[in-house]
C-alpha cells in the first residue's frame, strides 16, 4: 500500500489502487442530515448518533495515548453499523417502488430513493467508513486536505486561470511549503527562504521523533 486516501465516494477515486480507501465522515453526517430534515427516516439519526460515538471514543483514546479503542468498543460500534444498515434497507424494501415515468419508456432497475441509495453504500463501503475508528491514524474527514485546497480554487476563480503551466507550479509549489510551514509552526518567510532539501531533512526529523514517541 502507498499510503490512505480519504475522499467522498466519488466513484474515480475508489478506482485509485494501491492505497488504501477511507471515507469522509463529515460528508456523510451531510448526507444524513438531510435523511432526518426531509424524509424523517429513524435509520439516519441512529447512524449519525453511532458515527458521532466512534469518533468520541478515538478521541479519547488519542488522549489517553492508547493505540486503539478496546476491542469491546469496536465490537460495539461495528454491531451497531451493521444494524443501522439492515433497519434503513429493510425500510425501504418494505416500501412500494417509485413510480417510473411514463413518458420514457426505459427499462431496468427501479429507481431507488435517496436514503436507500446511501444506505446500501454506507454497507458497501463500511470499512472505508469505519476506517478512522479502525485504525486510529486515519482522520474522520477530509476537510484538512479541502481546507488545503481552498486558497487555491478562490485564486482560480478571482484570475480565472494561470496563464502558463509554469506560473501554475510555481504557485502550487508557494503554497505547498507556507501550509507546509503553518503546519509545523515554522516561520513562513523562513520557510519560503530556505532550500527544499533542508526543508524536507527537517520534515523527516520530525517525522522520526514521533515515530519514536509512538514506538516508546
Amino acid at each position: 500500500m502507498a499510503g490512505t486516501i480519504i475522499h467522498d465516494c466519488w466513484p474515480p477515486y475508489l478506482a485509485l489502487e494501491a492505497v488504501e480507501h477511507g471515507l469522509c465522515n463529515a460528508h456523510l453526517l451531510r448526507e444524513l442530515q438531510a435523511i432526518i430534515d426531509h424524509d424523517k427516516e429513524p435509520w439516519a439519526a441512529d447512524m449519525k448518533d453511532l458515527l458521532s460515538d466512534a469518533l468520541t471514543l478515538t478521541q479519547i483514546a488519542h488522549d489517553q495515548g492508547k493505540p486503539a479503542v478496546s476491542p469491546e468498543q469496536a465490537h460495539q460500534i461495528h454491531q451497531r453499523f451493521d444494524a443501522c444498515c439492515d433497519q434503513a434497507i429493510k425500510f425501504h424494501e418494505g416500501l412500494p417502488p417509485l413510480a417510473r415515468p411514463t413518458k420514457t419508456g426505459k427499462r431496468g432497475r427501479p429507481k431507488r430513493r435517496t436514503g436507500h441509495n446511501l444506505a446500501r453504500r454506507m454497507q458497501t463501503h463500511k470499512a472505508a467508513i469505519l476506517l478512522f475508528f479502525d485504525d486510529l491514524n486515519v482522520p474522520f474527514t477530509n476537510n484538512e486536505a479541502e481546507r488545503d485546497l481552498r486558497m487555491t480554487k478562490v485564486r482560480q476563480k478571482v484570475s480565472g486561470s494561470f496563464r502558463t503551466e509554469t506560473g501554475a507550479e510555481n504557485y502550487c509549489i508557494l503554497r505547498t511549503v507556507v501550509e507546509t510551514a503553518r503546519k509545523q509552526s515554522w516561520d513562513v518567510l523562513r520557510a519560503l527562504s530556505t532550500s527544499p532539501v533542508q526543508l524536507v531533512r527537517e520534515l523527516n526529523t520530525l517525522h522520526q521523533i514521533q515515530l519514536d514517541s509512538v514506538a516508546g
